[in-house]
């Protein structure tokens, strides 16, 4: 298929290659950006004579910030496009009651999905994605029943459980990664950037909700606070249950 006919999100790592094997270049290219600057060198007199392939020159490569800015963009994209990542954390922070809390959560999905991320990209360990993938609609399930059973009221050791899940979701963020097939070269840059990306967009997306978590808190005190709180968390799980048959099955 042409680059521009793939869907928007489609990204592909291309590496062109000399007869001897050099690499010549290397680019991350999506629908919006897929041209690759590849130059051939002058036929001399006996390549002309005898017909052997010309040579290949690389445009100047373009220094490593750049190609770091391109994964920091697919990190971003990932985790906003990533419905069951962003609902997963929205059912974990729904019901913390304090700033304290909130950042706890934050930081042990963090530190765990960057340590899965890291170990699967650099293939220290291997899950297969048809395991990863059930998994995190039942985290979301398991996460959002546990709202529903304790009522609201923030369960204890949150931050432990949001580590272990956390540690699951790092393993589906490696699939975009590895869907790429980088070299061993690119993989420490990749895993850099990507990992920033889904930092800041995790980052952004809790910017956004904070104030609709916080005007939950408040409604604690009132009536409207539990069939609010029940209705989203119901949502939730139903969400969770089906993104697990759908990959349990489908």
């Amino acid at each position: 298929a042409r680059v521009p006919d793939l869907p928007d999100g489609h990204r592909q790592f291309v590496i062109v290659s000399d007869q001897a094997g050099s690499t010549v270049a290397k680019k991350l290219v999506s629908r919006r950006d897929f041209t690759l600057s590849v130059s051939a060198g002058a036929p001399t007199a006996a390549s002309a004579a005898t017909g052997a392939p010309v040579s290949l020159q690389a445009e100047p490569e373009p220094d490593d910030l750049p190609r770091a800015l391109e994964f920091l963009r697919l990190g971003v994209e990932h985790i906003w496009t990533g419905y069951d990542h962003l609902l997963f954390l929205f059912a974990l922070l729904v019901v913390c009651t304090s700033f304290r809390s909130t950042v706890a959560i934050i930081t042990c999905f963090t530190l765990a999905h960057s340590l899965t991320l890291a170990i699967a990209t650099l293939n220290v360990v291997h899950v297969p994605s048809r395991w990863v993938e059930p998994l995190i609609a039942a985290s979301i399930v398991f996460v959002g029943a546990e709202n529903l059973v304790r009522r609201g009221a923030e369960p204890p050791g949150r931050w432990a459980l949001t580590f272990v899940f956390g540690l699951i979701h790092g393993f589906g963020f490696a699939t975009v990664l590895a869907d790429l097939a980088l070299p061993r070269d690119t993989l420490t840059l990749a895993l850099v950037g990507f990992n920033l990306g889904v930092e800041l967009g995790q980052l952004a997306i809790v910017a956004l909700v904070w104030p609709l978590l916080a005007g939950l808190a408040r409604l604690q005190a009132g009536h409207w606070h539990r069939p609010v709180l029940e209705f989203g968390t119901a949502v939730v799980c139903g969400l969770g249950v089906f993104w697990w048959v759908e990959r349990a099955f489908g």
